[in-house]
């Protein structure tokens, strides 16, 4: 059982001090008080390495929320801004939020970037507020 233990803080001990990839993006939470309500109404992604196109298109993104595994794509709008490194991508008026409990992976095609990545990109956050 002292083993088993040893090798178990063992892995956990290098996983925890492994160094972090080299991110080419990252993901918050969009947090507004809508209706007096306080929720994740969407997410905003930042680009570290490379640029957006001015708009993205409808099928080279997909927002997939975890607890109905369903793409909102349809009750969402997105944005990038002027400087072309941040998405903005919300729900649509009186389409509600992300709830408890839920989580959403956005995947980006390649296609949808200025200077394309290798493959597309994929996030993922978890929809509580934090």
């Amino acid at each position: 059982m002292r083993k088993y233990l040893l090798v178990a803080y063992f892995l956990l001990f290098n996983v925890l001090n492994a160094s972090p990839k080299d991110s080419t993006a990252s993901i918050r939470q969009n947090v507004e008080i809508r209706n007096g309500k306080n929720s994740c109404w969407g997410v905003v992604i930042v680009l570290k390495k490379f640029t957006f196109n001015k708009t993205i298109l409808a099928n080279e993104i997909t927002i997939i929320e975890f607890k109905h595994s369903s793409d909102l794509k349809d009750i969402m709008i997105w944005k990038v801004d002027k400087s072309r490194k941040k998405l903005s991508i919300k729900f649509k008026k009186g389409s509600g939020d992300f709830g408890t409990g839920n989580a959403v992976e956005v995947t980006i095609k390649a296609s949808a970037f200025k200077e394309s990545p290798t493959e597309p990109i994929s996030l993922t956050i978890g929809t509580d507020i934090k």
